[in-house]
């Protein structure tokens, strides 16, 4: 008879923090401008760079507590990274000397959701990467790059600007830091570097997400 009361008591817990969870998921895209955060080495200047793709994902949010507006995100993303590099010497930099390299990447980023503030870490798994000049007549091979996973640290806000019954939306912001180096080792990332060096990013986003409920 105890037993059975301990299990009705907690089957009751269970259904009752069940009704407290919300689930809510849906397509996200942002805009993105990235750079590179080390420093390109002796005579070269790096710069930002709008990404020339939007960013595509699918967003996931697990509210624990609606009242409390806590609970826990989840960002699936197709996303880029970008950064210039140039001559140092701005009155010898060009269209033709001006290389912009981009990476593609699958972000997969967990994050806590603290009343709209989020706080994570995504991994980048990564895809193609391409260095071109600004004038598009050059195309420069970085010889033995093996481009490699990172892990980013995120912060950023989702904000709701329209609310219904199917699902809200919502605008996004957010910033991004790599702790690692696009590259398993330190590459000649210019064809003219005296250096070699292993990019890292940084960046921010703005962007929209349509979050269906699913569990309400």
């Amino acid at each position: 008879m105890k037993s059975l009361l301990v299990s009705a008591v907690a089957l009751a817990c269970v259904m009752q923090s069940a009704s407290a969870i919300e689930v809510s998921l849906g397509p996200a895209i942002g805009a993105k401008a990235t750079v590179n955060t080390v420093d390109p080495g002796t005579g070269l200047k790096t710069g930002f760079t709008f990404n020339n793709m939007p960013d595509l994902g699918l967003t996931t949010r697990l509210m624990f507590a609606k009242d409390m507006n806590l609970g826990l995100a989840l960002d699936i993303e197709m996303t880029g990274y970008g950064y210039i590099m140039r001559p140092e010497n701005a009155d010898v930099a060009n269209d033709a000397n001006t290389y912009v390299t981009r990476h593609s990447a699958i972000t997969i980023a967990p994050s806590l959701y603290l009343g709209g503030l989020m706080l994570g870490v995504g991994i980048s798994l990564p895809g193609s990467q391409t260095t071109k000049s600004v004038d598009g007549n050059s195309e420069y091979t970085i010889n033995g790059e093996v481009e490699s996973p990172v892990l980013e640290a995120r912060i950023g806000a989702m904000f709701p600007v329209m609310r219904g019954k199917t699902g809200d939306l919502n605008v996004t912001i957010r910033g991004s830091y790599m702790l690692g180096g696009h590259y398993t080792t330190d590459v000649r990332t210019y064809p003219t570097a005296l250096n070699t060096t292993n990019p890292s990013s940084a960046g921010i986003s703005l962007g929209l997400n349509y979050l269906f409920h699913v569990v309400q």
